[in-house]
Protein backbone atom coordinates (compact mmCIF):
# COMPACT_ATOMS: atom_id res chain seq x y z
CA UNK A 1 0.00 0.00 0.00
CA UNK A 2 3.24 2.16 0.84
CA UNK A 3 4.58 1.45 -2.01
CA UNK A 4 1.65 2.79 -4.34
CA UNK A 5 1.40 5.62 -2.56
CA UNK A 6 5.00 6.58 -2.99
CA UNK A 7 4.35 5.54 -6.61
CA UNK A 8 1.52 8.05 -6.47
CA UNK A 9 3.49 10.98 -5.73
CA UNK A 10 6.32 10.26 -7.63
CA UNK A 11 4.36 10.25 -10.82
CA UNK A 12 2.53 14.20 -9.62
CA UNK A 13 5.63 14.63 -9.49
CA UNK A 14 6.86 14.30 -12.41
CA UNK A 15 4.31 15.88 -14.27
CA UNK A 16 4.53 18.68 -11.71
CA UNK A 17 7.92 19.00 -13.29
CA UNK A 18 6.78 18.55 -17.00
CA UNK A 19 4.38 21.19 -16.59
CA UNK A 20 6.81 23.49 -14.96
CA UNK A 21 9.38 22.97 -17.90
CA UNK A 22 6.56 23.26 -20.83
CA UNK A 23 5.81 26.85 -18.88
CA UNK A 24 9.52 28.01 -18.49
CA UNK A 25 9.63 26.81 -22.23
CA UNK A 26 6.69 29.05 -23.43
CA UNK A 27 8.66 32.05 -21.94
CA UNK A 28 11.79 32.98 -23.65
CA UNK A 29 11.78 34.37 -27.60
CA UNK A 30 14.94 32.11 -28.73
CA UNK A 31 14.44 28.78 -29.19
CA UNK A 32 17.61 27.76 -28.13
CA UNK A 33 16.76 30.36 -24.76
CA UNK A 34 13.33 28.11 -24.49
CA UNK A 35 15.49 24.79 -24.97
CA UNK A 36 18.35 25.48 -22.34
CA UNK A 37 15.92 26.95 -19.58
CA UNK A 38 13.23 24.56 -19.93
CA UNK A 39 15.88 21.71 -19.44
CA UNK A 40 17.57 23.79 -16.72
CA UNK A 41 14.25 23.95 -14.71
CA UNK A 42 13.66 20.29 -15.04
CA UNK A 43 17.13 18.76 -14.18
CA UNK A 44 16.56 21.36 -11.03
CA UNK A 45 13.66 20.44 -9.79
CA UNK A 46 13.93 16.77 -10.41
CA UNK A 47 17.26 16.63 -8.59
CA UNK A 48 16.19 18.94 -5.82
CA UNK A 49 14.33 16.63 -3.46
CA UNK A 50 17.95 14.24 -3.90
CA UNK A 51 20.51 17.05 -3.26
CA UNK A 52 20.99 16.90 0.46
CA UNK A 53 21.18 12.77 0.16
CA UNK A 54 24.14 13.27 -2.96
CA UNK A 55 25.72 16.18 -1.09
CA UNK A 56 25.60 14.21 2.25
CA UNK A 57 27.23 11.35 0.75
CA UNK A 58 30.30 13.40 -0.40
CA UNK A 59 30.60 14.86 3.02
CA UNK A 60 30.54 11.49 4.18
CA UNK A 61 33.04 10.06 2.04
CA UNK A 62 35.42 13.02 3.19
CA UNK A 63 34.62 12.79 7.00
CA UNK A 64 35.53 8.96 6.36
CA UNK A 65 38.71 9.48 4.95
CA UNK A 66 39.96 12.66 7.27
CA UNK A 67 38.91 11.87 10.46
CA UNK A 68 37.57 8.28 10.24
CA UNK A 69 39.63 5.17 11.47
CA UNK A 70 42.18 4.23 14.54
CA UNK A 71 44.92 6.71 15.73
CA UNK A 72 47.42 5.26 18.26
CA UNK A 73 48.87 8.11 20.17
CA UNK A 74 50.84 5.52 22.75
CA UNK A 75 51.34 2.26 22.20
CA UNK A 76 51.85 0.10 25.70
CA UNK A 77 54.16 -3.04 25.97
CA UNK A 78 52.87 -5.97 27.90
CA UNK A 79 53.54 -8.65 28.92
CA UNK A 80 52.52 -12.28 26.97
CA UNK A 81 50.69 -13.79 29.78
CA UNK A 82 48.13 -10.28 28.70
CA UNK A 83 47.51 -11.69 25.35
CA UNK A 84 45.71 -14.71 23.89
CA UNK A 85 47.17 -16.76 21.06
CA UNK A 86 45.83 -14.41 18.76
CA UNK A 87 47.33 -11.69 19.95
CA UNK A 88 43.99 -9.86 21.62
CA UNK A 89 44.77 -8.18 25.09
CA UNK A 90 43.00 -10.77 27.47
CA UNK A 91 41.89 -7.88 29.80
CA UNK A 92 40.06 -6.22 27.54
CA UNK A 93 37.01 -7.13 26.40
CA UNK A 94 34.49 -5.62 23.84
CA UNK A 95 34.12 -2.48 26.04
CA UNK A 96 33.96 -3.83 28.92
CA UNK A 97 37.45 -4.61 31.28
CA UNK A 98 37.88 -8.21 32.23
CA UNK A 99 38.42 -7.40 36.54
CA UNK A 100 40.10 -10.25 37.09
CA UNK A 101 43.23 -9.20 35.99
CA UNK A 102 45.17 -6.54 37.25
CA UNK A 103 46.01 -4.52 34.87
CA UNK A 104 42.46 -3.45 34.36
CA UNK A 105 42.56 -1.10 36.67
CA UNK A 106 44.84 0.79 34.75
CA UNK A 107 43.09 0.98 30.94
CA UNK A 108 39.74 1.35 30.66
CA UNK A 109 37.42 2.22 27.11
CA UNK A 110 34.98 5.32 26.69
CA UNK A 111 32.35 5.60 23.72
CA UNK A 112 31.05 8.99 23.15
CA UNK A 113 28.22 8.90 20.17
CA UNK A 114 27.18 11.80 18.72
CA UNK A 115 23.87 12.14 17.38
CA UNK A 116 23.31 14.45 14.53
CA UNK A 117 26.85 15.26 14.21
CA UNK A 118 26.50 16.68 10.69
CA UNK A 119 22.57 17.55 11.56
CA UNK A 120 21.77 18.84 7.62
CA UNK A 121 23.29 15.32 6.29
CA UNK A 122 22.01 12.75 9.03
CA UNK A 123 25.08 11.72 9.97
CA UNK A 124 26.25 10.75 13.22
CA UNK A 125 29.71 10.35 15.01
CA UNK A 126 31.00 7.30 17.34
CA UNK A 127 34.31 7.89 18.83
CA UNK A 128 35.53 5.09 21.03
CA UNK A 129 38.87 5.64 23.00
CA UNK A 130 41.52 3.51 25.26
CA UNK A 131 42.71 5.47 28.23
CA UNK A 132 45.36 5.02 30.88
CA UNK A 133 44.34 5.42 34.58
CA UNK A 134 45.70 9.10 34.51
CA UNK A 135 43.62 9.67 31.73
CA UNK A 136 45.25 9.95 28.97
CA UNK A 137 43.95 8.83 25.52
CA UNK A 138 46.46 6.06 24.36
CA UNK A 139 44.37 5.84 20.85
CA UNK A 140 41.11 6.63 19.79
CA UNK A 141 38.52 4.83 16.88
CA UNK A 142 36.26 7.24 14.84
CA UNK A 143 33.93 6.11 12.47
CA UNK A 144 30.78 7.63 11.24
CA UNK A 145 27.23 6.58 10.64
CA UNK A 146 25.43 7.61 7.77
CA UNK A 147 21.49 7.72 7.35
CA UNK A 148 20.19 9.16 3.89
CA UNK A 149 18.79 12.49 3.04
CA UNK A 150 15.06 13.29 3.65
CA UNK A 151 13.09 11.54 1.08
CA UNK A 152 14.94 8.43 1.82
CA UNK A 153 14.19 8.41 5.86
CA UNK A 154 10.36 9.71 4.74
CA UNK A 155 9.80 7.30 1.95
CA UNK A 156 11.09 3.99 3.58
CA UNK A 157 9.93 1.84 6.25
CA UNK A 158 13.69 1.09 7.62
CA UNK A 159 16.00 3.65 7.43
CA UNK A 160 19.48 1.55 7.90
CA UNK A 161 22.85 3.66 7.48
CA UNK A 162 26.02 3.45 6.23
CA UNK A 163 29.07 2.75 8.51
CA UNK A 164 32.71 3.82 7.39
CA UNK A 165 35.20 3.28 7.49
CA UNK A 166 34.05 -0.52 7.29
CA UNK A 167 37.03 -1.85 5.14
CA UNK A 168 40.02 -1.83 7.26
CA UNK A 169 38.19 -2.38 10.18
CA UNK A 170 36.69 -5.42 11.94
CA UNK A 171 32.94 -5.15 13.59
CA UNK A 172 33.91 -4.79 16.99
CA UNK A 173 36.45 -1.14 16.45
CA UNK A 174 37.61 -1.43 20.27
CA UNK A 175 39.19 -5.00 19.48
CA UNK A 176 41.08 -3.62 16.85
CA UNK A 177 41.87 -0.51 18.63
CA UNK A 178 43.47 -2.63 21.34
CA UNK A 179 45.13 -4.62 19.42
CA UNK A 180 47.11 -1.73 17.59
CA UNK A 181 47.25 0.23 21.54
CA UNK A 182 48.62 -2.90 23.30
CA UNK A 183 51.60 -5.02 22.12
CA UNK A 184 53.55 -7.91 23.83
CA UNK A 185 56.57 -7.38 24.96
CA UNK A 186 59.45 -9.31 22.55
CA UNK A 187 61.53 -11.68 24.31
Amino acid sequence: MIAIMIMVVLIIYLLFVIAVSIWVYGKPEKVLTKWLASICIAMFLLFAPIADDITGEVYFKYLCATQGGIKVYQTVELGSEYFSKDGVPLFFDGKKPLKRMNIAERYFGRTKYIEGYAKYFNIDKELDEIFSEDNKSLGSVTYFLNFGGWLVNSTGLHVSGARCPSDDLPSNYIIALSKKVFIQKSN
